[in-house]
C-alpha cells in the first residue's frame, strides 16, 4: 500500500507519550471501508434484533383482532346452517328451502373455521420466540460483520504513525506530501528513549575476556574534560563483530573485530547523561 502524508505532528527534539500520534496518512479507501463494514455490522445487529426481539406489538394486536374477526365469522356461518338445516327439516309443512341453499351454508360454515384455523395459526406464529437456529446464524452474522470492523480499523490504522513508548523524537524524515509505502514501511521517524541513557561500547578483541556483565566503568569524552561519568556493564553481544566507531589515531587499527557492550549509566549521572546529544562519542574505561 501507498500513502500519502497528510501531516506530521513532530518535530525533532519533541518528547512523547506512548500512543502519541507522530503522524497520518491520507488513505481515504481505507477509511471507506472502515465505513462499509460499519454499516454492515449496524444491518447484522438490527437483523439479530429483529429475530430475537419477535413480532413488533401492532403485528401481535392484528394477528390477535383476525382470530377475533374469523370467530365471529365462523359464529355467524354455524347460525345461518343451522338455521337452513331447521328450515330444511321442516320443508314438508310449507317452509321453502332447498338442498343448494343448505349445502351452499354448510360450505360457507366450513370456509370460515378454515380461515378462523389459519388466523390462529398466525397469531401463534406471530408470538412464537425465535428459532434457535435462525437466531444463530443471525447472531454468527454480526460476530462476523463486527470482525470485518475490526480488520477494517486495523488496517486504517496502519496509515497513522503512534510512538510506541514514551521517548524523545531524534530525527524526522518525512514531511506532509510525502509519499511513502506502508508496506514495507520506511524509517519515517526516529525515537529514542532518553529517560534511561546507555552507552554502546565497543571492546577490542584483545580486551574481551576482562570485561564481565555488572562491572562498574568510567565514561569519559576526549572533548570534554570535565565529563565524567560512572556505570556498570548490563550486557554484552553473544559474537563478535567489525569495529564501527573509528578513533581519531591514525594508529588505531580497523579490522579488528569487537564486541559489543551495553552500558546502564548510574542513577547520579542521568541528567548529566541525558544533556548529550545521542551519538556522542566517549571513551569508556573499564
Amino acid at each position: 500500500m501507498v500513502g500519502v502524508v497528510s501531516d506530521v505532528f513532530v518535530t525533532p527534539a519533541s518528547r512523547v507519550t506512548k500512543g502519541t500520534v507522530l503522524a497520518s496518512l491520507t488513505c481515504d479507501d481505507r477509511s471507506a471501508n472502515v465505513a462499509v463494514a460499519e454499516a454492515d455490522l449496524a444491518d447484522a445487529r438490527a437483523q439479530l434484533a429483529k429475530i430475537t426481539s419477535g413480532a413488533r406489538e401492532e403485528e401481535r394486536r392484528v394477528a390477535t383482532s383476525n382470530v377475533q374477526v374469523a370467530e365471529a365469522d365462523v359464529q355467524s356461518t354455524n347460525n345461518v346452517f343451522a338455521r337452513y338445516d331447521a328450515l330444511r327439516a321442516k320443508s314438508g309443512t310449507g317452509a321453502m328451502i332447498t338442498e343448494i341453499q343448505v349445502e351452499t351454508a354448510g360450505d360457507a360454515m366450513k370456509a370460515a373455521q378454515a380461515r378462523r384455523a389459519l388466523a390462529q395459526a398466525q397469531l401463534s406464529l406471530t408470538n412464537a420466540p425465535a428459532r434457535r437456529e435462525d437466531a444463530a446464524i443471525a447472531e454468527a452474522r454480526r460476530a462476523g460483520a463486527q470482525a470485518r470492523v475490526q480488520i477494517a480499523k486495523a488496517e486504517a490504522e496502519k496509515c497513522v504513525l503512534r510512538a510506541p513508548s514514551n521517548a524523545t523524537v531524534l530525527k524526522v524524515n518525512i514531511e506532509r506530501g510525502d509519499v511513502i509505502s506502508v508496506t514495507p514501511p520506511p524509517i519515517a521517524i526516529t525515537l529514542s528513549d532518553l529517560a534511561k541513557p546507555r552507552v554502546r561500547a565497543e571492546v577490542d578483541e584483545r580486551f574481551v575476556e576482562r570485561v564481565k556483565p555488572g562491572q562498574s566503568v568510567a565514561i569519559t569524552s576526549e572533548f570534554n574534560s570535565k565529563l565524567r561519568l560512572a556505570g556498570k556493564v548490563a550486557a554484552r553481544e553473544a559474537q563478535m563483530g567489525r569495529r564501527t566507531v573509528l578513533g581519531v589515531d591514525p594508529a588505531d587499527k580497523n579490522d579488528r573485530d569487537v564486541l559489543e557492550v551495553l552500558i546502564d549509566v548510574d542513577k547520579k549521572d542521568v541528567e548529566a547523561a541525558s544533556m548529550l546529544p545521542v551519538g556522542y562519542r566517549v571513551t569508556v574505561l573499564f
